[in-house]
Formats: structure tokens, sequence, C-alpha cells
């Protein structure tokens, strides 16, 4: 009994069909454009969420700059300067303690997420349009 004869498998064993590997390649080019569309829509939405979002949150971080008197602080450093540099580390911490954090922090998110959707379209776009289509 020769090495074929034993081994099935290589008995069963054909070519494939000739335009089986480019309709392969078709379907995974149409399942990434089809993947792209999809994180279009949901970037689309964050993004847009995320803009309308955007100026409400820039309004409290605004006020909260206002409310903190942080700016008065800000402008005490540019009109006595030699008052700040004597007391320099007191006036750091006032700095810090005065800062409005949550408005910094909330903006900085809302900002990163409209960015962050932004580019991520743009690289779906990419993807789903000028994908080069096999024959």
């Amino acid at each position: 009994m020769t090495h074929n004869e034993r081994n099935p498998f290589i008995q069963l064993a054909q070519t494939p069909p000739s335009g089986l590997f480019s309709a392969i390649l078709e379907r995974i080019e149409w399942e990434k454009r089809r993947l792209a569309r999809i994180r279009i829509a949901v970037f689309g939405f964050a993004t847009t969420v995320s803009a309308f979002a955007l100026f409400p949150v820039m309004q409290y971080a605004g006020a909260e700059f206002i409310r903190s008197g942080f700016s008065e602080y800000v402008a005490l450093f540019f009109s006595d300067s030699s008052m700040v540099l004597i007391y320099w580390k007191e006036f750091a911490l006032l700095l810090v303690e005065s800062l409005p954090l949550f408005g910094l922090v909330l903006l900085g998110v809302t900002t990163l997420v409209f960015l962050g959707s932004l580019r991520l379209i743009a690289v779906d776009l990419r993807t789903a349009l000028f994908m080069p289509r096999f024959a």
C-alpha cells in the first residue's frame, strides 16, 4: 500500500475553481467597506453629539472661570509681578485651588471626542470610498 492509498484526504484533493481566489478577495473587500460604512455612521453620530455638546460645555467652562476668580489671579500676576514673585509658592497654590478643573476636563473630553471622531471618519471614508476593487 502506497502513501497515497493510506491517506484518504489526498485522494479527495481537488483543484479550486478558477474564480475562487478573486471571489474571496472581493468578499473580503466588501466586508471591509461594509464595516467602514458602519463605523462612519457610529462616529458620525458621536461627532454630531459632541459638536452639539461642545458649545454648552464651552459656556459652562467660561462661567466656571469667571466664578472661580482664576482670571483675576492671572491678572494679578501681570499687574503686580514683583509681589507674585516674592510669594510665588502661595500664588501657585492659589492658582491651582481656583482652577475650574471640572469645566476644563469636561471641555477637554468633549473636544477630544469631537476631534477623534472626525479623524476616524476620515480614515473610514478613505476605506469605504477609495478601496481597490478586484476584477
